[in-house]
C-alpha cells in the first residue's frame, strides 16, 4: 500500500517522514463498542522491514501527575484520575505480541531532549522482533 503525502498544518511534511521512517506493513484496525461497559479495541500489526527490530507503542494519557496505576501486570495495566475514587478505569490490555517485555506508564516520556511534557503515556515494548504480530 502506498500512502500519499498530506499537509502536516507547520508540524513537519509528511512525505519526508515517510521517507525518513519507511514501513514494510502498517495497517490500524479500531472498534468501540458502546454499552452499559463501554471498551475500544485497538488492532496494529506492523512490520519495519525484513530485519529484526525493538518495537514500542506509544498511547499518550492526560496531564502530567493526573493518572494513577491501580493495577499492574506483565501484560496489562489499569489506570484512572487521581481525582476520581470510585472510576472510571482504563485497562490497557496486550492480547497477543511476539516478544513482549513489559508495559508501562512513563511518568516522563521525554524523548526529544526538549522541555518537558505536559502529558505521560502508555508504553509496550517488544524485544527484538521480525514483527511483533
Amino acid at each position: 500500500m502506498e500512502y500519499t503525502p498530506v499537509d502536516l498544518d507547520g508540524y513537519g511534511n509528511a512525505q519526508g517522514l515517510y521517507k525518513m521512517n519507511p514501513v514494510k506493513r502498517a495497517f490500524r484496525t479500531a472498534a468501540l463498542v458502546k454499552g452499559e461497559h463501554p471498551f475500544v479495541l485497538i488492532v496494529d500489526d506492523f512490520q519495519k522491514d525484513d530485519q529484526e527490530h525493538e518495537y514500542t507503542w506509544f498511547a499518550n494519557v492526560p496531564w502530567k501527575g493526573s493518572m494513577e496505576v491501580v493495577a499492574e501486570e506483565e501484560d496489562s495495566l489499569i489506570l484512572k484520575h487521581k481525582e476520581d475514587a470510585g472510576g472510571p478505569f482504563l485497562l490497557v490490555k496486550v492480547l497477543h505480541a511476539k516478544g513482549l517485555k513489559g508495559i508501562e506508564l512513563n511518568r516522563n516520556p521525554n524523548l526529544l531532549g526538549k522541555e518537558a511534557l505536559l502529558s505521560e503515556r502508555v508504553e509496550i515494548s517488544t524485544g527484538e522482533v521480525l514483527a511483533p504480530d
